[in-house]
């Protein structure tokens, strides 16, 4: 992290801390969820995303800690962080991840006010909502499909090729195909090639790769 930052902006470094371990979260998840979070259509299904957000979200609750004696000098409030290490880990990549999109926006004049957490948020007027929306999937980013005014056609996708098909059924604002894309967990894992590709679109099983 401190080496990107380091490219980023001038970083003066006061001091460090290093966890006795580390190993990704998958794990410490059961085999089951483990395989679902990890399968190829994972990335183009709500329900999948929503169970992960959760587990992120918890891998940040930080562990408990006994409080501080009435007569502390910080009021009784327990000493350390108020997130685990491993939750600040990913929080910190999360942020150098998107730094260069939410640099992006800044740049084609857009008031980005926050970013982070797998999001970016930006105060746009009303009459440049489409334009926000195109320039935003130029740069790899979807917006959430209620923000969408109508349906769109012919936006530019700056993200990566394989989220294409999704990134075209959002901005064309097709719910029910999207609700389709959803199912593909719900079949057995041998279906998914051919439910993704009718719900995505792309013809027959051959094509959905």
């Amino acid at each position: 992290e401190l080496d990107v930052l380091r490219r980023l902006a001038v970083v003066d470094i006061e001091g460090g801390w290093v966890g006795e371990s580390y190993r990704p979260l998958g794990a410490m998840l059961p085999e089951g969820v483990d395989d679902a979070l990890g399968d190829r259509f994972a990335r183009v299904s709500w329900s999948i995303g929503v169970c992960a957000e959760a587990l992120w979200r918890a891998a940040l609750v930080p562990p408990e800690r006994p409080r501080k004696s009435r007569g502390s000098a910080f009021g009784g409030q327990p000493l350390g962080a108020d997130i685990s290490w491993q939750g600040l880990w990913a929080r910190a990549a999360d942020k150098v991840l998107l730094f260069p999109q939410a640099q992006g926006l800044s740049a084609k004049g857009y008031d980005v006010s926050s970013y982070g957490f797998g999001w970016i948020f930006c105060f746009v007027d009303e009459a440049r909502v489409e334009e926000f929306i195109r320039d935003a999937a130029s740069l790899g980013l979807l917006p959430r499909i209620a923000d969408i005014p109508k349906a769109l056609t012919g936006v530019a996708w700056g993200g990566a090729k394989l989220d294409l098909p999704l990134a075209s059924l959002i901005h064309g604002k097709e719910i029910d195909r999207l609700l389709e894309v959803d199912a593909v967990a719900e079949h057995d894992p041998v279906r998914y090639r051919d439910v993704a590709a009718k719900a995505l679109g792309a013809g027959d099983a051959t094509d959905a790769t």
